[in-house]
């Protein structure tokens, strides 16, 4: 019934456009026009039908693959999550690992010690040249003030200074032969030699401080040797370490991507459109295409 049917169908290309005409050839006009539009629902259903299988298709399969995708991305993030706990990699500012910051400080520190040696050693030197040179001029010029000088040498200087004017004085007023002045350069003799004892305990305490400093110096270089040990590991750890962040990475836009498409088909799939539209449908005929009756007609009447 189906081939016959098929049989009376017209089909045609309508010249070099993309219009296909059909029409059915049938003793009812109301069952051609019936014929036709039903083809043509059909032939609309089985094709919204197919395209709407294989978007369902792509879907169901992108829907797998994001979540296939987002169990790998929690892995990713929680393997550079784990790797970075286990091997203590937790930045700082600036990108700055711990064992980076400790080195730059420690470094710092080291340089800073080094500095106050030389200033202290420089500082003994010059208290060494004025206890082997037994007079005290040198340090009436500020040689040992500030932090080195103690309060009993600044005293002593100032007891000093006045017993140096209160000799000009009397050398002025009494002569230089004056019991006076003898007595005056007596005292400042041996204010000279208390002067010069409290100089040599400063240069001892110094000396003190110096092995401290030099102590010091010694327990950071150490400290600095391992930072800098730990600074190379934790440089090599990194390595491994922004690996592991850029496969996570590479992850993340795969399954944002992944994500981007099974949305896109979900869209598709809720505005499916058929892959052709109808231009007019089937009207019962104004007129009997066959047969002909007043051409017939004429024929017979000739005959």
């Amino acid at each position: 019934i189906r081939r016959e049917m098929m049989e009376d169908f017209d089909i045609s290309r309508d010249g070099g456009t993309y219009v296909i005409n059909i029409a059915y050839t049938s003793p009812d006009p109301a069952f051609a026009m019936k014929a036709v539009n039903t083809l043509i629902d059909a032939y609309f259903d089985v094709s919204s039908d197919a395209a709407l299988s294989d978007t369902r298709r792509i879907a169901s399969w992108l829907d797998q693959s994001v979540a296939k995708l987002a169990g790998e991305v929690q892995a990713a993030d929680r393997a550079v999550a784990d790797y970075r706990r286990e091997n203590d990699l937790f930045t700082m500012r600036d990108s700055v690992l711990p064992s980076a910051a400790e080195l730059s400080s420690a470094t710092d520190r080291l340089i800073a010690l080094r500095s106050q040696l030389i200033e202290i050693e420089n500082r003994q030197d010059k208290i060494e040249g004025i206890v082997s040179s037994g007079t005290v001029g040198a340090l009436m010029d500020g040689t040992l003030g500030g932090e080195v000088a103690s309060p009993a040498l600044r005293d002593f200087q100032t007891r000093y200074a006045g017993l140096i004017s209160e000799q000009h004085e009397l050398v002025r007023r009494w002569g230089e032969s004056s019991d006076l002045v003898a007595r005056n350069r007596q005292d400042q003799q041996q204010l000279r030699d208390v002067i010069l004892d409290e100089v040599r305990q400063i240069a001892a305490r110094m000396n003190t401080q110096i092995e401290a400093q030099r102590r010091e110096i010694a327990a950071t270089e150490a400290q600095v040797e391992d930072l800098r040990a730990r600074a190379s590991a934790d440089a090599e750890k990194s390595i491994r370490l922004r690996e592991l962040e850029r496969e996570a990475e590479a992850k993340r836009s795969q399954y944002a991507s992944m994500l981007q498409q099974m949305i896109s088909e979900a869209q598709r799939e809720s505005f499916q459109r058929a892959p052709a539209r109808v231009i007019a449908r089937a009207v019962p005929p104004d007129e009997v295409a066959s047969p002909r009756t007043k051409r017939l007609l004429i024929l017979t009447v000739f005959a």
